[in-house]
């Protein structure tokens, strides 16, 4: 959302009244709980830096939220939100991401054409900047998709039943992904629609100097995709299996269009969307429009992602993005496809900048606990997974306090990835998967032998196991050496 302001922000009267929300203090974590400690100096500096200034944004109007928008806007915006969310529920601000999220889903209505606010102020009207009236405001259809994206990640850390059960959550994700898909996809094809380079006239994709009007986007295909599958988590959520099947159905359709028909044989990449209106295809390096094609899952394992990596990698460095929102995203594209050491590359240019860009602070620690630390949560199934993925110049990183759902855990990697404990300081009794690198008949266990069971991390081999771990209990796994 790094654009340069085009309006002085006018201080708008509230307008929006949102329910209450009530957090009861047993479930509620301790707001910035999380510590690190390491070997490494860089991460212990770093990650102070990052939660000290991420817990400086935080703002108590309309229920809580933080800052997640330029820095001279008070206020947050689709795109931001979304990317800090992770960072958020790792600092306890479960409270703070729920009152934001039933805020975007507040200002949807059939007037704006199922769209909702591209940015809000703290309390909660919308931020003159981007909106004049009802049928003139900034609106981009892949941040429409990414808040539903945000609400699946929320379920993940927090397990909470309202992001399944609150009726304006609700009709914000089903209207997201019906009413919004129909009006938008003039075509038919299934895949929304957009007609200009810039919100004010309907923008498909984040890149906002994409030197081309898109039609259709990658960006926003991935991100449509992703809503349908966290659609379909919801449904599974409430116990209604055949809907949930047959939005799981809908998602694997996108993906399966994209990668048979979105491929450019001749230039050997991933096309990033097709022009408006005549509807070409477009294959040029078109930074978020290309990234997010791996960043969302949107390409299949193989040849084909192998090489468009390094596509993004070489074209990224020979011309750099000027925006540090844009460098924000480059460590979840690389850690999630096992590229860590590009992954770290990128990981130290943004901890480095110590931007006062909300979304540096934020994401560094998601960074650091999803990415480095490959921790996954899953508190509404009561389990958490983890994949150490650090560089050789970290020998070890542990982190403590880290809040999923009721639970207190503690994680620490070390010994080139091949040893991970993992404790339950307090909470209910958890499932781990402990994960490691490479293909491994045997993890060690507290010391006894455990046969591992073999998987895929988008193309790269992994091997795990699954261990118990109750209330106050420290298990530790670990792989043989090399």
């Amino acid at each position: 959302m790094n654009r340069p302001p085009r309006h002085t922000v006018i201080a708008y009267a509230a307008i929006l009244l949102l329910a209450p929300l009530v957090i009861h203090a047993a479930d509620a974590p301790t707001l910035g709980g999380i510590t690190l400690s390491s070997s490494s100096r860089f991460l212990v500096d770093g990650f102070s830096w990052a939660k000290s200034t991420a817990l400086g944004k935080v703002h108590s109007e309309n229920g809580g939220c933080y800052q997640a928008a330029l820095q001279d806007r008070g206020g947050y915006c689709q795109r931001d939100f979304v990317h800090q969310i992770d960072g958020a529920a790792l600092l306890g601000l479960h409270r703070e991401n729920l009152a934001m999220l039933r805020c975007f889903a507040a200002h949807q209505t059939k007037a704006r054409g199922w769209f909702t606010l591209w940015e809000i102020n703290y309390d909660g009207s919308p931020m003159a900047c981007d909106y004049r009236d009802d049928e003139n405001f900034w609106r981009n259809t892949a941040g429409m998709f990414d808040l539903l994206y945000g609400a699946f990640r929320m379920h993940r850390w927090t397990g909470d039943s309202s992001l399944v059960q609150d009726p304006l959550l609700q009709g914000f994700y089903a209207r997201t992904v019906n009413e919004f898909v129909a009006e938008h996809d003039r075509n038919g094809n299934g895949i929304v629609d957009a007609s200009s380079a810039n919100g004010w006239g309907i923008a498909c994709t984040y890149n906002e100097l994409p030197g081309v009007v898109l039609a259709e986007s990658a960006d926003s295909l991935g991100n449509q995709r992703r809503a349908f599958e966290a659609y379909a988590h919801f449904l599974r959520t409430k116990g209604d299996q055949n809907e949930a099947q047959a939005w799981t159905a809908k998602a694997e359709r996108l993906k399966r269009v994209f990668n048979d028909t979105w491929y450019d044989a001749a230039a050997g990449r991933y096309r990033i969307g097709f022009d408006h209106p005549q509807r070409r295809p477009v294959s040029a390096f078109g930074y978020e429009t290309s990234w997010f094609i791996p960043y969302t899952g949107l390409c299949e394992p193989g040849p084909r992602a192998t090489a468009y990596l390094d596509f993004i990698h070489n074209r990224f460095q020979a011309k750099p993005s000027a925006n540090i929102e844009a460098w924000t995203y480059l460590p979840d594209v690389f850690y999630s496809w096992s590229q860590n050491e590009r992954g770290w590359q990128y990981f130290k240019h943004v901890l480095d900048s110590r931007s006062s860009y909300p979304e540096v602070s934020f994401t560094a620690i998601s960074h650091i606990a999803t990415r480095i630390m490959g921790i996954e949560p899953n508190a509404h199934g009561r389990s958490v997974s983890t994949l150490g993925r650090l560089p050789v110049e970290v020998a070890w990183v542990e982190l403590n306090h880290v809040p999923m759902g009721q639970n207190d855990l503690f994680i620490r990697h070390e010994d080139g990835n091949g040893a991970t404990t993992v404790a339950n300081n307090s909470g209910p009794d958890i499932n781990w998967e402990a994960l490691f690198p490479g293909t491994h008949p045997v993890i060690q266990v507290d010391g006894t032998p455990t046969a591992a069971v073999a998987s895929m991390v988008n193309g790269v081999p992994v091997s795990g196991v699954s261990v118990a771990l109750k209330s106050g209990q420290r298990r530790v796994a670990t792989v043989p050496r090399p």
